[in-house]
């Protein structure tokens, strides 16, 4: 029945095979969100996904964070990814990502939860290499309203050597809604020696 021709600007996009040298830091202190070179994967509810606050945070970037707002909506089991660039790891004898992380849980009974997942087979395979959740993940006592104003943060840090040698290596932070409470992290570092 013919032909038909449809152009499409920007659709594929081709990555390097080679990740960011190190260090990478981010304290969500510039107002783009995601930062350059972040991106973000909508777990399926578009209003619910990782945003910039400008006014909540931790020291260095203290004012300054990215949250995922689980308590308004009603998306129980649903993921949400914050993906950073691919970084280089390859000449590394050891390497750490460290983040800092503020969460309340709603009750005892509902909870969310927040994982870190690393691929160095260009997203074919992830490992989670970090998982908390409930009272593992709180850093402040259960809160029935909204937790609009962290004032106790933590500092988690993790291991990376496992995947020293890979030239280019993904990290995603995600989070996954128990239909409880706002998450927030500041402050991501990826280092290496």
């Amino acid at each position: 029945f013919g032909t038909d021709t449809e152009t499409k600007t920007a659709y594929i996009t081709v990555s390097s095979n080679t990740g960011s040298t190190l260090p990478l830091t981010e304290g969500f202190v510039g107002t783009a969100f995601p930062p350059a070179d972040w991106s973000i994967t909508n777990g399926g509810n578009q209003s619910v996904t990782w945003v910039r606050s400008a006014n909540r945070g931790t020291a260095p970037s203290a004012g300054n964070s990215a949250y995922v707002n689980f308590y308004n909506t009603d998306t129980s089991g649903e993921m949400e990814d914050l993906n950073l660039p691919a970084v280089n790891l390859a000449g590394m004898t050891s390497s750490t990502m460290t983040f800092d992380v503020a969460y309340a849980r709603y009750n005892n009974t509902i909870t969310d939860q927040l994982d870190v997942l690393v691929s160095y087979d260009c997203g074919e395979t992830y490992t989670v290499v970090y998982s908390k959740s409930g009272a593992a993940l709180a850093t402040m006592a259960n809160q029935t309203t909204a937790f609009s104003n962290p004032t106790t943060w933590r500092n988690e840090s993790i291991d990376l050597t496992p995947f020293v040698g890979n030239s280019k290596v993904d990290i995603k932070i995600r989070a996954i809604s128990g239909y409880g409470q706002y998450l927030y992290i500041d402050n991501v570092n990826v280092t290496g020696v």
